[in-house]
């Protein structure tokens, strides 16, 4: 995800090329009109609301204001659309413990973590050259999901059970982090 900072003049266009297939605008004094000029499409964007448009190499502002304004806008692939203006309260209830730990995975199935009634969730990143493969204790590289090297699983659903990896040859180091109550 990339950051743009936009002067976008009144009552004219401001042509950025930029590749992606998403757009949020971060900061903005007026309401945005986005468009993306090959394929035509067309969005109205308040501060804090994002777009998935259709794959882009340029997109196009303007707004109706009678002077230039300053916007600041992400342009980025794959990030799910949704708006970033909430209204009411929000609780956030965290968990009361954070463990981390780094494992080193081979050819062999390894535990990666414990079966535990009280975690509530569990990330594995991949920190390794090659892919490894995660599931229960009969993990394979045939039946595992699969993390590429540099990929991070976040796991909330199936976060109490035992996880084990695997990988083709190995050593790979995964590092684990687990939320717990």
């Amino acid at each position: 995800m990339r950051r743009y900072q936009l002067k976008i003049p009144a009552g004219y266009e401001l042509e950025i090329f930029a590749t992606g297939d998403y757009v949020r605008v971060h900061q903005a004094g007026v309401a945005l009109t986005v468009r993306e000029p090959d394929r035509n499409q067309e969005v109205e964007l308040q501060e804090g609301d994002d777009a998935h448009l259709a794959r882009f190499e340029r997109l196009r502002f303007s707004h109706g204001a009678s002077s230039d304004q300053t916007a600041v806008v992400y342009i980025g692939d794959g990030t799910q659309a949704s708006s970033a203006r909430i209204g009411g309260a929000v609780d956030i209830k965290q968990g009361a413990t954070l463990t981390a730990s780094a494992v080193s995975v081979g050819s062999t199935a390894t535990q990666l973590v414990a079966a535990s009634s009280t975690r509530k969730s569990v990330r594995f990143q991949n920190l390794g050259t090659e892919a490894v493969y995660l599931g229960p204790s009969g993990v394979t590289t045939a039946n595992g999901i699969k993390l590429e090297p540099g990929a991070t699983w976040i796991e909330e659903n199936g976060a109490a059970a035992a996880w084990y990896a695997i990988a083709a040859t190995g050593p790979v180091d995964v590092r684990v982090q687990e939320v717990g109550a």
